[in-house]
Parts: structure tokens; sequence; C-alpha cells
């Protein structure tokens, strides 16, 4: 008892010590909360990649694609040739290429997804990544449609919305 009775006194002698670090303690951690709130708001945001489409089958399922590609990135024109691409890449006049091949929507149709669409980046990234997954999730998309028996039609209203 003789313990809880020091403690007392002791706390009593320092209250104003006490309320004076308890204040600014809470003080502090108001400071720090309030100026969190507004940096959060911020810290996402999406990134548009400088991308160079070439549609070599000019389908109905590959235009498409590239509706669906020009709605999140911007869309650069270049060259169609590899030395093109290269030097484009290498200046950083674009980030990725993409290159439908002939024959995308014969072979998406058939249920074939390899080597339906080429790409060429230069350096990888996080963006270059979520292109790519980007563009595979949209073919899965219109592959899903067209092999649950959708006409070409309802598929690239449904794929696009």
């Amino acid at each position: 008892m003789q313990i809880f009775k020091a403690f007392f006194k002791t706390v009593r002698k320092q209250s104003m010590s006490i309320l004076i670090y308890f204040g600014i303690f809470l003080l502090l951690t108001i400071m720090i909360t309030s100026s969190g709130a507004s940096q959060q708001a911020k810290t996402y945001e999406v990134t548009k990649v400088k991308i160079a489409v070439f549609d070599r089958d000019n389908s109905t399922l590959s235009k498409c694609l590239h509706d669906y590609i020009g709605r999140n990135n911007d869309i650069v024109d270049i060259k169609d040739s590899k030395e093109s691409f290269a030097d484009e890449l290498y200046y950083e006049n674009v980030q990725y290429v993409l290159i439908i091949n002939e024959g995308f929507e014969k072979n998406l149709l058939g249920g074939k997804t390899e080597d339906i669409v080429e790409n060429y980046q230069l350096n990888p990234s996080v963006n270059i990544f979520f292109m790519d997954s980007q563009i595979n999730q949209f073919i899965t998309t219109l592959r899903s449609f067209t092999t649950a028996g959708y006409s070409l039609g309802d598929t690239v209203k449904l794929s696009l919305d």
C-alpha cells in the first residue's frame, strides 16, 4: 500500500508536467493525422502508357481491341518497321508497341490465343506489366463471350462496357 500512496503523491506533485506532456502529445497527434489525410487522397493516379498499335487484321474484334486500348492509354502513330520500333522505344516516344497479327479474329473465334498479338517494349516496368495484363484480360473476355455464343456485335458491345 505504501508504493500505491507514493505513486499518487508523485502524480499530484508532477501533475502540471504530466498535463503539458499529454497536451504536446495530443497536439502532435492531431497535426500528423490531419496532414496525412490530405496526402492519402492524391496517392493513386492512373498512368497512361504511350503505345503504338498496328492492326494488321482490320477485323471487328481487332478494332474492338484497338478502341479498348485507346480508352486508357495514349496512342501514338509511328512507322511500321522494326527499326522504327527500336528508335521510338529508345528515344521514349513510345513505351509499348502492340501488333495485332493477321488472322486475329479468325484465330480467336477458333479458340487459339497464342501468337495473335506481338509486343515490343524497351524497359519492363509496372506500366508495361499492367499493359500486358490489360491486353490478356481483354482477349480472355472476348474469347469468353464468343465461346458463350454471343454474336460478334454483342461481343464487341459487351467487351467495351
